[in-house]
């Protein structure tokens, strides 16, 4: 498969002409972060290499910065290098890079190409300046100051030391890449299993941006660090299809955590883009758990005991215990909450007595994958003299979402741990919401995500001895959730386009629990009521009734949600949405339309705009919503009309546009309908 190199050496400045640059023939010079490189595009020169008119390398002058004349600045003939030490000192960190690529097992064989077959890594010298220097193709000037210009020309030099008439000269400012470069385009990130994949597409403006490198960060805004060994290089084939593409895949990341990653694209002499991006991906374990060890089930005093080894994989959250009747029997799951990782043991209360039953244990991780299921192991139900309940059973809201019972401990000898168990009504039925608890444990917190505060629960505890007979319910404990109710939904949200951007108002809150406001944003006239289809665009505080959204195009709607926040971080219901259209002063409809039943007519309501340029309202009317026409037109002040004109049982719809003082119609408000 032939590799496509013209272009790679295009954008690496062999063909410079090509690229639109004024250069001289035989010779180009450019700027990067190290210094300025002289390269000559010719072929590589040496004393046991010459060209056929005896050339062994060239030396290169300059004039500029201090120098008012020309002046040789190479201490000695650029040549190939003649030790592989010294071509070591000049490729560093990539000599290991070039073994692999020319599968030479040292550097001495490294160099023992460059040497005797140049030509052969000559185009692919391209990509590293370095190795441009090693074959004397390139020379570094260092003694450069940022912002000065230099004009420089060579001189092709024999054996005996006798020097070609000097070249063309060519002009260089220090600090400035010979091309401004853009960076790639069409980012994307996709999260795997511990792993992420990063794609681009070269960018048409980069015409000298070849390589590229990847930078990441854990917070959009936070520090990027470059995460790539080295550039990574695209190369197209013959049998390349579609744009060319790069890919990159980041394996040094953690499952659930969200990176973010930016891109640049380098030149040949190591000049860098800005940083394009950032994109986003959280790498998410596919890989489920391996199946318990080891089960076995016992009978105890209120059912079967299931134990099993617990997992050793370091990511399970917890179990499932299913169960048969029969060994081939069909499984089906009894937990409602899995078993907790810490704990191998699970309790079966729903058995009925002297009745064989069969069950199988599954692990689940974090992030919802479940195991094969173990070996299935089984038991039979039998009764024993239980232990005495809990006492001084307590329960108390300790935080949203959490409820911590506590009891007295047991002092029976042979006690072995706790249950706690929750109903909904002081008569209602009690279900095990925890595992087992150790004896010297007399606390347990209950973080079910349904607890709710306009719920009370009732809770009592029991014990179990080591023989598995379980006490009778302790005294009831009741408690009510912790609060999470979010504040009051905003009032009066509307806005209006001018100039400036979009302003949006809202009235003041009427909730004394609300300290802030949340705006989201979404592209276009969007009706969904999920507010993860919107973008927040801003954040303020309680005391704002006001923003401008300045960062909008003329000729686009943009559609606008408001939420109100509390201290601890809950949002009301989002307001309806609102959407303005940037195109003129009279294109946004009334954001809020009600429709009341009246003894004498439907009562058509509205938010008044604010805009300058309304004139007046036109509101329009269908019988059953499938041909609507004119019903009246009012003016600006105008927020309510009475329509006499209905009938009993008829379903009717409305819709209200607004106009300026050329009757020029906006956009429609929504459709909204009642039956009379």
């Amino acid at each position: 498969m032939r590799r496509q190199l013209l272009l790679m050496l295009v954008l690496c400045g062999m063909a410079y002409a090509q690229a639109g640059l004024d250069t001289l023939p035989g010779f180009f010079a450019g700027s990067g972060p190290r210094g300025i490189y002289v390269v000559w595009q010719g072929p590589a020169m040496s004393s046991w290499n010459p060209t056929g008119e005896g050339y062994i390398g060239f030396n290169v002058y300059r004039k500029g910065g201090t120098d008012k004349e020309f002046r040789k600045i190479n201490p000695r003939v650029v040549s190939t290098v003649e030790s592989a030490s010294e071509m070591k000192g000049i490729l560093g960190a990539r000599l290991p890079l070039w073994q692999l690529f020319l599968k030479a097992p040292d550097a001495d064989s490294v160099y023992r190409i460059v040497r005797n077959s140049p030509q052969k890594i000559r185009a692919w010298a391209a990509f590293d300046v370095n190795m441009l220097q090693v074959l004397g193709i390139a020379y570094l000037d260092r003694d450069i100051k940022r912002g000065e210009k230099y004009t420089y020309r060579i001189a092709l030099v024999k054996k005996d030391g006798s020097e070609t008439a000097p070249s063309g000269e060519f002009l260089v400012e220090a600090g400035k890449p010979p091309r401004q470069l853009f960076g790639p385009i069409n980012l994307k990130a996709k999260g795997g299993d511990r792993s992420v994949e990063i794609k681009w597409n070269p960018n048409p403006k980069d015409t000298m941006g070849f390589v590229y490198n990847v930078y990441r960060a854990t917070k959009e805004r936070g520090e990027y660090l470059l995460i790539t060994e080295r550039p990574i290089a695209i190369f197209a084939t013959e049998e390349q299809k579609g744009a060319l593409e790069g890919t990159f895949v980041d394996n040094d990341v953690v499952n659930g955590i969200t990176y973010y990653y930016k891109l640049t694209s380098l030149d040949f002499l190591e000049n860098e883009s800005p940083l394009v991006g950032p994109v986003s991906a959280t790498p998410k374990d596919l890989t489920p758990p391996p199946p318990p060890q080891h089960p076995v089930a016992v009978g105890s005093v209120r059912g079967i005991a299931i134990s099993w080894e617990k997992s050793k994989a370091n990511d399970v959250k917890g179990y499932w215990i299913y169960r048969a009747k029969k060994f081939d029997g069909e499984y089906t799951r009894l937990s409602t909450i899995p078993v907790p990782p810490d704990t191998g043991l699970y309790e079966d209360v729903t058995v009925e007595a002297n009745k064989q039953y069969f069950y199988k244990i599954t692990a689940i991780d974090f992030s919802g994958n479940e195991s094969e299921p173990s070996a299935p192991c089984f038991s039979s139900f039998q009764n024993y003299v239980p232990p005495l309940p809990p006492q001084n059973v307590k329960a108390e809201a300790t935080a949203p979402k959490e409820i911590t019972i506590s009891w007295n401990p047991n002092t029976e000898k042979d006690l072995k741990g706790y249950y706690v168990f929750r109903a909904f009504r002081p008569d209602g039925k009690f279900e095990q919401i925890s595992h087992l608890i150790p004896k010297d444990t007399t606390s347990f917190k209950d973080k079910d995500k349904t607890l709710s505060a306009k719920s009370t629960y009732f809770y009592a505890v029991t014990a179990i001895n080591q023989t598995g007979v379980m006490s009778a319910y302790s005294s009831v404990a009741v408690v009510q959730a912790m609060d999470t109710t979010g504040p009051m939904q905003p009032l009066g949200f509307h806005g209006w386009w001018d100039k400036a951007g979009v302003h949006l108002l809202w009235d003041p809150s009427m909730d004394p629990t609300t300290s802030g406001w949340a705006i989201y944003k979404a592209e276009g006239k969007v009706r969904s009521n999920k507010l993860s289809d919107y973008t927040l665009i801003k954040t303020l505080q309680e005391n704002f009734k006001s923003f401008i959204d300045t960062d909008v195009k003329r000729g686009k709607s943009y559609t606008y949600r408001l939420v109100a926040v509390n201290s601890d971080g809950y949002m009301s219901e989002p307001t309806p949405p609102l959407t303005i259209f940037t195109g003129g002063a009279t294109k946004n409809p009334p954001s809020i339309i009600r429709l009341l039943k009246k003894k004498d007519g439907i009562l058509v309501t509205w938010d008044g705009t604010r805009e300058n340029a309304v004139k007046g309202y036109i509101i329009y009317k269908s019988v059953g919503g499938a041909t609507y026409s004119k019903l009246t037109e009012l003016d600006v002040n105008s927020t309510s009309f009475l329509d006499k004109d209905v009938k009993k049982g008829e379903l009717y719809y409305y819709y209200i546009t607004t106009f300026d003082e050329n009757k020029k119609e906006g956009l429609p408000s929504n459709r909204i309908s009642i039956t009379y």
